[in-house]
């Protein structure tokens, strides 16, 4: 199987994402993520990475390292 046969693609967390429309249903990691993760990642206090949809481009979860 190569990756272009799959749905899903993990990539860095950058500005392109769209970080607002993401929801978990939890609140405390959504507002970390639509709030603080990107400043984490640029002051190399985390690297945060998100999985996204191919067919439709939105980021359907995240981790952090």
């Amino acid at each position: 199987m190569t990756s272009s046969e799959f749905e899903y693609l993990i990539e860095p967390l950058n500005s392109q994402h769209n970080r607002a429309a993401f929801a978990s249903g939890v609140t405390s990691l959504d507002i970390y993520f639509q709030q603080q993760a990107s400043q984490d990642a640029r002051k190399y206090v985390a690297a945060p990475f998100v999985l996204i949809n191919k067919s439709s481009g939105d980021v359907v979860g995240y981790y952090t390292l």
